[in-house]
């Protein structure tokens, strides 16, 4: 991520524009103290005070209220500060210029919702806040957003501009599992029962206790999970398990990487879906790369459209235990109808061996014959809006972390 940094304000504000620092590190104390004594004279002589017992007083946790900062400010950094949640304040747009705010290493679970008041914040350091669980609505001004090294962060409600501009720095978020319409990993029993049945997996009791290891993207971390996780992003579920074959009841198979076909058209009927099974081993002969690239295309000659999807999360394949990749795509309305000429081919990261590949397209009859149920995620009613990952006409990257 790229260094905070300060900006000018506007050309009418700018003399009164100020970075303020405040640090516990005894050597720069008094140093900064004098610094702001000098360039904040005259009316804010007061306020000087107020930085300058706060930098001073040995206390274990900094206490202090916004109100007492002057509300043009366009740099804050509180890094180092001891800062709690009992003492960080609840409303803190009171700094209607701030476009940098540092606020790393603090004991700190949430920031609070005002934060998306900040009109004009660019750049938001929450490096190693080691106990920070969640984050609030973020503005879309955002330019720069450093996460590192949140171990305890779970949900983020938005990561703005992350498709396109977002600088993002996110490694060791090893339990970022949801961001608020993006993606979201979670136990498979909480995915609608028609979804389970679309892939063959009403019996998972049958299916015997196994442990899959994740591969985030976004995070560049592994976890490792004893209960069966699904994914849901882009109007797509996929469930990595720890399989050798492609399950029988795909209708269309390839030991290749592209299978090419017609859009069946039976009469009375109409697509409703599409499932992709994909059967992976390690590759001994290359040596185990940082990220993954696992991808599905799909290209409709007919309409001219290209799909790339490259999940969020990757089922990490190892020696002597060969993963599957099943997903249930609800865009289908969107990708293809009966008649249509469609390659569908999939690419893997050279670490990993692709074995088998297969392909079902699922019609509104089969569907009709399965009860759903209300779970966390409904049946997507094909109203989802894909538009934002439109990198061409016609040609969409379905991708939610770096390339």
């Amino acid at each position: 991520m790229a260094s905070l940094r300060s900006q000018e304000a506007t050309s009418s504000r700018s003399r009164f524009a100020h970075h303020v620092l405040l640090s516990r590190a005894s050597d720069t104390r008094w140093t900064f103290s004098d610094h702001l004594y000098t360039a904040l004279v005259g009316k804010i002589k007061s306020w000087h005070g107020v930085i300058k017992s706060l930098v001073s007083k040995p206390t274990k946790s900094l206490e202090f209220s916004l109100a007492s900062l002057p509300s043009f400010l366009v740099w804050l950094s509180l890094a180092d500060c001891s800062i709690s949640d009992d003492s960080f304040p609840r409303d803190i747009s009171s700094m209607p210029l701030l476009q940098a705010l540092r606020l790393s290493n603090n004991p700190i679970s949430s920031l609070p919702a005002s934060i998306r008041n900040l009109s004009v914040l660019k750049q938001l350091d929450l490096e190693r806040c080691t106990r920070l669980r969640t984050l609030p609505e973020l503005p879309m001004t955002l330019q720069a957003l450093s996460i590192y090294g949140c171990k305890s962060l779970q949900m983020a409600t938005n990561l703005p501009n992350l498709l396109n501009s977002l600088m993002l720095s996110s490694y060791g978020c090893v339990k970022l599992v949801h961001v608020q319409e993006l993606f979201k990993l979670e136990p498979i029993g909480n995915f609608y029962s028609e979804m389970i049945q679309s892939l063959g997996l009403a019996q998972l009791e049958s299916m015997g206790s196994f442990e899959v290891e994740l591969f985030n993207n976004l995070t560049l971390t592994k976890t490792k999970t004893p209960v069966l996780q699904g994914l849901y992003e882009c109007g797509i579920y996929s469930i990595f398990l720890p399989r050798n074959e492609v399950p029988g009841w795909f209708s269309i198979k390839n030991t290749g990487s592209s299978i090419s076909f017609n859009v069946p058209s039976p009469p009375s009927v109409k697509v409703r879906g599409l499932n992709v099974c994909v059967s992976y081993a390690l590759n001994s002969d290359y040596k185990k790369s940082k990220w993954m690239y696992e991808c599905i295309r799909v290209n409709n000659k007919t309409k001219g459209l290209k799909w790339t999807y490259r999940p969020a999360f990757t089922g990490i394949a190892d020696e002597g235990k060969d993963m599957i990749w099943l997903s249930d795509w609800k865009i289908v309305d969107q990708l293809m109808n009966g008649g249509d000429e469609v390659t569908i081919s999939v690419n893997m990261e050279e670490q990993y061996q692709l074995k088998e590949f297969g392909i079902r397209i699922v019609y509104d009859e089969q569907e009709e014959k399965v009860t759903a149920h209300n779970t966390t995620y409904p049946c997507p009613q094909n109203a989802i809006d894909l538009s934002a990952y439109e990198m061409s006409a016609g040609e969409y990257f379905l991708c939610n972390h770096d390339e």
